[in-house]
């Protein structure tokens, strides 16, 4: 059957397979036959998106109220970028090991048997080695399709074993990373529409991924009067993440 991110019995177990993918991946040796999925890869994806945007402005179908958005997206995007350190260091400490990538919901199906139910994955082709921020991305609008919300308890109930130093809060500050890194991109798939007539229903589609991105730097302790003040973005203070989008408790 398909994933679904509103059955709690789906979510946990996402949570687990993760938990158990990523716990005993940690312990291969990639040799550089993955791709890197360190936080640069999203950083790319930041500057990619940022630059398909700034060429397309001009696009004629794209209404005043679009083009309001997408130049106040680029003003958020230069801001991210000023204070990318800041999250590299919310996820200091954090594991590297085999990241699926794009573990959103589409790619998911749950089987059941006489033994119970299981989680199968497929679409492979963004994996890569790195902390696994990315998969855990919690998303408040199960709709932007950023995550598949892998419930975080599950998820530690597992790891927890082989990653004795992990907790709850600091995996609510890795998950809340992680969809700032799904919303990078996605915002970079969706900006190379940027171009052709059919711009408008897009931007709709990265109005929500901005939603979900402030939504999780709000969580994380995204401070832009501070960055301003400062030069620095954002305090990695472990605020957990909340609502149906599988808060750690």
């Amino acid at each position: 059957m398909r994933f679904s991110v509103l059955l709690d019995e789906h979510r946990a177990l996402a949570g687990r397979w993760l938990g158990l993918l990523h716990s005993s991946a940690a312990r291969a040796r990639p040799m550089g036959r993955l791709r890197d999925a360190s936080p640069a890869r999203y950083l790319e994806h930041l500057r990619s998106a940022r630059k398909r945007i700034r060429a397309n402005l001009d696009n004629p179908v794209l209404s005043p109220e679009d083009l309001a958005f997408l130049e106040e997206l680029v003003v958020e995007l230069d801001e991210l970028e000023d204070g990318w350190g800041a999250l590299d260091e919310a996820l200091d400490g954090a594991p590297e090991t085999l990241v699926h990538g794009d573990f959103n919901g589409k790619n998911l199906r749950v089987s059941t048997s006489e033994t119970g139910a299981a989680i199968e994955v497929f679409d492979w082709e963004d994996a890569g080695w790195g902390v696994p921020a990315v998969d855990l991305a919690q998303v408040a609008v199960p709709s932007t399709y950023l995550s598949a919300n892998p419930d975080l308890d599950s998820y530690f109930s597992v790891v927890r074993e082989r990653w004795p130093q992990s907790n709850l809060q600091a995996l609510g500050r890795l998950a809340c990373t992680g969809t700032v890194f799904r919303a990078m991109a996605a915002l970079d798939w969706d900006s190379s529409n940027l171009a052709h007539d059919w711009a408008s229903g897009f931007v709709m589609n990265m109005r929500l991924y901005r939603a979900e991105m402030t939504h999780a730097l709000d969580a994380v302790g995204w401070d832009r009067g501070s960055r301003r003040a400062s030069g620095r973005s954002m305090t990695a203070k472990g605020r957990r993440p909340t609502g149906k989008s599988g808060a750690v408790r």
